[in-house]
């Protein structure tokens, strides 16, 4: 697992925040369904994963997150704007599946 990476976890009253940080690749990934898992368990609302932090995306972090959109509920949104996030998910076509938002109060906001 890559020494940087890091998932938090914060609880508000509309919505589960699932800050991530680092790489998210074909090592890091479990954790991070790992981390979906357990939140979605008690979230039934919103489930809101910011990337702003995470350096590099790969295909398996991009299905982790797929899986977590098709999944539902919770409603899953996820906070990209950089190059490492938002162009892998474009360039992909999964722009049309997640529901993107550039700011973690846009996220938040119902």
């Amino acid at each position: 697992m890559t020494d940087d990476f890091e998932v938090r976890v914060a609880r508000c009253a509309t919505a589960t925040v699932l800050s991530v940080r680092g790489e998210v690749d074909l090592a890091t990934a479990p954790a991070l369904r790992s981390a979906i898992t357990l939140v979605t368990r008690t979230e039934r609302k919103l489930l809101v994963i910011d990337l702003m932090a995470v350096t590099f995306l790969s295909s398996a972090g991009l299905l982790v997150l797929v899986e977590a959109a098709e999944a539902g509920p919770p409603e899953v949104r996820v906070v990209a704007v950089g190059r490492a996030t938002r162009r892998p998910i474009r360039v992909t076509g999964l722009d049309a599946v997640l529901a993107i938002r550039e700011t973690l109060v846009d996220a938040l906001a119902r």
